[in-house]
């Protein structure tokens, strides 16, 4: 049941972003009338369009490679920089000026 869910809302998305998209192009064509090549080549752009940005999202879904937000970043670089203090502390390495 699930996937059917899924199924229809990604063919929903893909259907109303390719409807903009063509839409969106027609509307930039330098003529008032966009002829039926203009039409065609809008729709067939809408679809790939469409189709391709929920399967691009998924991916980065699944590998885990969305972007990361200002709060991960921050988290992440402090606990960096806490075991890089570790480390030196470990090493007997001093930070400070008299020991350029």
């Amino acid at each position: 049941m699930t996937t059917w869910i899924i199924l229809a809302l990604y063919a929903t998305g893909w259907v109303i972003t390719a409807r903009k998209a063509a839409h969106l192009l027609l509307n930039d064509t330098p003529h008032d009338q966009p002829d039926l090549g203009d039409q065609i080549a809008a729709r067939m752009l809408g679809f790939l369009v469409g189709g391709m940005w929920p399967v691009i999202l998924l991916g980065a879904l699944v590998n885990g490679r969305l972007p990361k937000t200002d709060k991960q970043l921050r988290a992440e670089h402090a606990a960096q920089a806490q075991r890089i203090a570790e480390l030196e502390h470990e090493l007997g390495i001093e930070k400070g000026p008299h020991h350029a």
